[in-house]
């Protein structure tokens, strides 16, 4: 009879979280992204684009590090070598994609920053 191990229960429910449906980015009310852009005309607009990028920027870096803490569980707990290691570069990559979509809006929020200290309020 096999034993269950604490780090076994941690990866099955890493997993398992990893496969749950994500938030969506936009709140129930908010206006979507592309009529947020295209009403922006005044430093507040531009202001509140910018927290918005922000607040995506962070929910992004939050799966960059889950799909990290994921390889790590492969890298320890995983079954076959070469299936736990395409698992592990699997989940690598797209810790790095999210990291770098990460990056991208931040320089989103940061542009729009710029944009508000030219614009009126």
């Amino acid at each position: 009879m096999h034993r269950s191990t604490p780090g076994l229960s941690l990866f099955i429910a890493a997993v398992l979280t990893a496969c749950a449906p994500g938030q969506p980015y936009r709140a129930t009310g908010e206006q979507s992204l592309g009529e947020a852009i295209a009403k922006a005309k005044t430093k507040a607009d531009h202001e509140a684009l910018a927290a918005r990028y922000e607040r995506e920027a962070e929910a992004l870096r939050a799966k960059a590090e889950q799909h990290r803490r994921i390889a790590g569980y492969y890298r320890q707990y995983g079954g076959r070598l070469l299936v736990r290691k395409s698992l592990m570069e699997h989940y690598l990559r797209l810790a790095t994609d999210y990291w770098e979509a990460a990056e991208e809006k931040l320089s989103l929020a940061k542009l729009h920053r710029q944009l508000a200290t030219q614009t009126p309020p």
